[in-house]
């Protein structure tokens, strides 16, 4: 029988959730178990597709191991198996690999009033973001 989405981690807002096969799926902030196989992944992973200006079957692996384990968190019981059966495009697949840096601590989002990590007037901070 295929894993379900976690209704539980599905029924919380904060809870931020990737879409695969049009299937809404909860990826709850890790622990240590999956942070030390996600965390050391995603930049080298990032790179490698940034700087080969191709997708190789290595880089794919990578990043489904990255949102796979991350799934786990929420998910224990989905097989590394069925979600390779998972059909998902590829920019989903990365969309989802920014979720998962999010939800480990790599890379926080940005509040309406911060540039930088410092706070700043609601204004300056749209300003900011308007002109780079």
């Amino acid at each position: 029988m295929p894993t379900e989405p976690n209704k539980k981690l599905l029924g919380d807002p904060r809870v931020p959730r990737i879409t695969i096969d049009d299937v809404d799926w909860p990826v709850a902030k890790l622990a240590p178990a999956q942070l030390e196989v996600v965390a050391p992944l995603i930049d080298p992973t990032l790179k490698a597709l940034k700087s080969s200006g191709s997708v190789t079957k290595e880089i794919i692996h990578d990043l489904g191991t990255i949102v796979h384990v991350a799934l786990t968190r929420g998910h224990p019981d989905l097989t590394r198996d069925e979600f390779d059966q998972m059909p998902i495009g590829l920019m989903d697949l990365l969309d989802s690999v920014q979720v998962v840096s999010r939800q480990c601590g790599l890379f926080r989002p940005v509040k309406p009033n911060e540039v930088n990590g410092a706070s700043v007037p609601l204004a300056a901070a749209a300003t900011s973001s308007q002109t780079g």
